[in-house]
């Protein structure tokens, strides 16, 4: 039952059961279109090798029979991509021959044309530089532009076309920010000339920042180059760079103080003890006989932990290392002197 549809040998000696299936599909399909007499309905169950035997009874193909795929030709190449590529090795071959010769010569070979020969016209120039004020509009260019397209670019952006204004912006980048940040190399180089200009020192570490913001340094700087006055002051040209530090500076010591203040206020027992004993050694606490005198029920200060002067701790004596003083930086507690007669 074969038609002019019929697959060929190769291509049922090499189908799949899934191929088989749709092959099968498409036979049923045909004959429900137009019937054969004695055709009887393919069955799709059985295993690849009944559904090839099933498939090559109902085309009438000999599958022992050699077969297999037409031969294809060879692609013939295109007459264009042989000149094209003859083209290309004929330039190659020039290029290399000037590189030669232009090295021979002494010079320098360069593979980009001098700016000068694609130079962009006055005329062009003058309404570019109306059109993108802010943009770098350049006298010269490296690469060959098409002054026909550009023309049609300003005229239409000139009539209000915002979509070839974008184009030109593009062809024209913006001229880079003129910043008058001063780099820290920049500030560096400020200070070796002039004496008088002042910065914030390298800190190792948070404590350092600290003690920055602590002894007045951050707020010396800010009042001495900042802004005065009111927002549209004028600062001094490394305040740019000097605020910066300066800013980070103040909010890590905000974050310090209101996050972690509590933690540093410790006690500092070995200095309070030994400011003790300095103020126990004062004459108004001595008796007749030069000795210290221990005076029981007599407070000095306004806490008392038990009735003798040596465990006597006051709340007004300094026996703490506060925020003010990291524990590394602790000052010596004093004691205020009370006294009696």
């Amino acid at each position: 039952m074969a038609d002019s549809e019929d697959p060929p040998t190769w291509v049922i000696n090499s189908a799949t059961g899934k191929v088989f299936r749709h092959m099968i599909d498409n036979g049923n399909a045909m004959n429900r279109t137009n019937p054969h007499p004695g055709f009887k309905k393919l069955s799709k169950q059985g295993m690849v090798q009944e559904l090839r035997l099933r498939l090559a009874n109902y085309y009438g193909k000999d599958l022992s029979a050699p077969s297999g795929p037409p031969p294809i030709a060879p692609l013939k190449e295109s007459i264009v991509d042989v000149e094209i590529g003859k083209a290309q090795w004929a330039w190659t071959r020039q290029l290399g021959q000037e590189w030669i010769e232009t090295e021979a010569a002494g010079k320098v070979f360069k593979l980009y044309p001098d700016n000068k020969e694609h130079s962009l016209p006055l005329g062009i120039i003058t309404q570019l530089s109306q059109l993108l004020p802010n943009q770098h509009i350049p006298t010269s260019s490296p690469i060959m532009t098409d002054k026909d397209h550009l023309t049609s670019l300003i005229g239409a952006a000139t009539k209000g076309d915002s979509a070839s204004l974008k184009q030109l912006e593009y062809l024209f980048p913006p001229i880079p920010a003129d910043s008058n940040m001063a780099s820290v190399v920049q500030i560096t180089a400020l200070t070796s000339c002039d004496g008088n200009i002042e910065i914030l020192k390298h800190v190792n570490g948070i404590w350092e920042v600290i003690l920055q913001v602590q002894d007045g340094t951050v707020q010396q700087l800010r009042e001495k180059y900042g802004p005065k006055g009111s927002s549209d002051g004028k600062s001094h040209n490394i305040w740019p760079t000097l605020g910066q530090q300066i800013s980070r500076r103040k909010c890590l010591f905000k974050d310090f103080e209101e996050e972690f203040k509590e933690i540093w206020n410790i006690e500092d027992i070995p200095k309070c003890d030994k400011a003790l004993k300095e103020e126990q050694e004062k004459d108004c606490y001595k008796d007749s006989n030069g000795q210290f005198q221990r005076r029981s029920g007599r407070q000095f200060g306004k806490t008392r932990i038990d009735g003798t002067f040596g465990e006597y701790k006051y709340q007004n004596m300094v026996i703490a290392s506060t925020w003010d003083h990291p524990p590394h930086a602790a000052s010596i507690p004093t004691v205020q002197s009370q006294c009696f007669n």
